[in-house]
C-alpha cells in the first residue's frame, strides 16, 4: 500500500478505522507538520476558530503575536483592536491610530474619551446626555465582558478600588453581595468588614449580620466585642436579647462571680428582690437557709420572716420554727400579735 499510496494517504485509510478522525490526524500529521498549520487545518473543523486558538497556539507563542496573525483575519477591527493593541499601547494611541480611520468623529469620541476620562466625568459630558447611566455602561462594556471582568481589567487602574465600587456596583447590587464578591478574595473577612462596613453602620448590626453567619454567637462576641467593652455591658447588651435574663446570666456571669453577687447586682435591677430570690436562690438552697443569709442583712428578722415566710406557711407554724429559736414564745408573741390583735384574743387563740 505504501508503493501506490502516500504513507500519509495509507495511514489515514487504517488508522482511521481503529480511532476516531480526531485522534488519527493528532497523531500523524503533527509529525510532518508543525502545530500551527495542522491545527489550523484539522482543529478549527470541529471547533470555533477562538477556541481552538486558545487551546493550542498560546501554548507555543505569546499571546499578542498569535492574536495578531489569526484573529484579524475572522473579527472586524473593532473587536480585534479592543482585545489586543490596548494591552501593549496607551489605550488612547492606539484607538487614535486606527478607529478613527474607519468610523466617523462621533461614534468614536464616544468609544475612545469614556476609557481616558474617569468613568463620572466623562459618561456625564457625553453619554449621559442621551442616555441614563446604567443603561450606558450596559451597552459598551458589558457587551465583551462580564461586569466583574471589565471593572477589574479599566476602571480598578485609574480609581482606587474603594471609589469604582461605590460608583458603579453599588447601583446594581447590595453592599453585602458586592463587598463579598470581590474584596473579600484579597483580604481576609474580618479585615474587609473592618475597613467599609463599619462606617456606615454599627458595630452591633454589623456583627450581628455577617459575623455571627460564620460562627456561633457565643464564639463571636467573645472575639470581638469583649475587647473593647467589659463582659459584663457586652453580655447585657446582646445575649440578654435572644435568651431569657436567668439563662444568660447562669450560663456566664455566674463562673467568675459568686451567685450572690451576681444575682444582686444584675437580677435585682429588673425583678424585684423577693421574686429574684425566690426564682434562683431558693432552688440551691432551702427557703430557710436563704432567707437567713441574704434577707435578714437589710432588714430584721421579725419584718422579714412576716413578709415573706408567713405567705407559704401559716403564722403559727412560721412563728414556732424561726421566731421561737431565738426567743421565748411568750416575748415572741408579746412584740408580734399584740400589735395586730387585742391581748385577750390573742391569748385566746394561741396559748
Amino acid at each position: 500500500m505504501c508503493m501506490s499510496k502516500g504513507i500519509r494517504h495509507t495511514i489515514c485509510d487504517i488508522l482511521f478505522m481503529s480511532k476516531g478522525i480526531r485522534q488519527t490526524i493528532c497523531d500523524i500529521l503533527f509529525m510532518s507538520k508543525g502545530i500551527g498549520q495542522t491545527t489550523f487545518e484539522i482543529l478549527c473543523m470541529s471547533k470555533g476558530i477562538r477556541q481552538t486558538i486558545c487551546d493550542i497556539l498560546f501554548m507555543s507563542k505569546g499571546i499578542r503575536q498569535t492574536i495578531c496573525d489569526i484573529l484579524f483575519m475572522s473579527k472586524g477591527i473593532r473587536q480585534t483592536i479592543c482585545d489586543i493593541l490596548c494591552m501593549s499601547k496607551g489605550i488612547r494611541q492606539t484607538i487614535c491610530d486606527i478607529m478613527c480611520m474607519s468610523k466617523g468623529i462621533g461614534h468614536t469620541i464616544c468609544d475612545i474619551l469614556f476609557m481616558s476620562k474617569g468613568i463620572g466625568q466623562t459618561t456625564f459630558e457625553i453619554l449621559c446626555m442621551s442616555k441614563g447611566i446604567r443603561q450606558t455602561i450596559c451597552d459598551i462594556l458589558f457587551m465583551s465582558k462580564g461586569i466583574r471582568q471589565t471593572i477589574c481589567d479599566i476602571l480598578f487602574m485609574s480609581k482606587g478600588i474603594r471609589q469604582t465600587i461605590c460608583d458603579i456596583l453599588f447601583m446594581s447590587k447590595g453592599i453585602r453581595q458586592t463587598i463579598c464578591d470581590i474584596m473579600c478574595m484579597s483580604k481576609g473577612i474580618r479585615h474587609t468588614i473592618c475597613d467599609i462596613l463599619f462606617m456606615s453602620k454599627g458595630i452591633g448590626q454589623t456583627t450581628f449580620e455577617i459575623l455571627c453567619m460564620s460562627k456561633g454567637i457565643r464564639q463571636t462576641i467573645c472575639d470581638i466585642l469583649c475587647m473593647s467593652k467589659g463582659i459584663g455591658q457586652t453580655i447585657c447588651d446582646i445575649l440578654c436579647m435572644s435568651k431569657g435574663i436567668g439563662q444568660t446570666i447562669c450560663d456566664i456571669l455566674c463562673i467568675s462571680k459568686g451567685i450572690g453577687q451576681t444575682n444582686f447586682e444584675i437580677m435585682c435591677m429588673s425583678k424585684g428582690i423577693r421574686q429574684t430570690i425566690c426564682d434562683i436562690l431558693c432552688m440551691s438552697k432551702g427557703i430557710g437557709q436563704t432567707i437567713c443569709d441574704i434577707l435578714c442583712i437589710s432588714k430584721g428578722i421579725g419584718q422579714t420572716n412576716f413578709e415573706i415566710m408567713c405567705m407559704s406557711k401559716g403564722i403559727r407554724q412560721t412563728i414556732c420554727d424561726i421566731l421561737c429559736m431565738s426567743k421565748g414564745i411568750r416575748q415572741t408573741i408579746c412584740e408580734i400579735l399584740f400589735m395586730s390583735k387585742g391581748i385577750r384574743h390573742t391569748i385566746c387563740d394561741i396559748l
